[in-house]
């Protein structure tokens, strides 16, 4: 036989079972955990802004991230995005010749990036190289802390 009588360890009838008297601690723990919810989902939104603040200026910080960013507005033809990337004058300047840049790149595409960064962190020479080994170095210019492609050597 066992030395605790069944209705007090949960078997038997429901009106044989015992009843926890003290009430209060259950609302405390709910009280303690919506407490922590709360603060858990306040660090976990504040912590992805933070990284989505990040991820978006390390996109844009860095010459060869323009450059990217300007060859493939130029293969999709779209001219904001062309805008976002390069200063006014560029602007101006490629969107006139945006189709022939266009049959340039299909006929011959990037390989690869190589960016070097003037002493002065404002100016930079991004030299791209294309699939049959040529090369074209792209200035890039540090304009209010955003890289910008530019035409005009500074």
């Amino acid at each position: 036989m066992h030395p605790i009588p069944a209705a007090r360890r949960g078997i038997g009838p429901i009106w044989l079972r015992p009843i926890n008297i003290d009430s209060r601690e259950r609302p405390q723990r709910k009280r303690y955990m919506k407490r922590n919810g709360v603060s858990i989902l306040s660090l976990l939104a504040i912590s992805l802004i933070i990284g989505a603040f990040c991820v978006s200026c390390s996109k844009t910080n860095k010459p060869t991230a323009t450059v990217k960013a300007f060859y493939e507005a130029i293969e999709k033809g779209d001219t904001a995005a062309l805008g976002k990337v390069t200063t006014q004058e560029t602007a101006v300047l490629m969107s006139a010749f945006i189709s022939m840049a266009q049959a340039s790149l299909a006929s011959n595409p990037i390989k690869s990036y190589t960016e070097q960064i003037a002493d002065d962190g404002n100016t930079a020479v991004v030299t791209v190289t294309f699939q049959d080994e040529s090369t074209s170095d792209i200035d890039v210019v540090k304009i209010d802390g955003k890289w910008l492609v530019s035409t005009n050597k500074n």
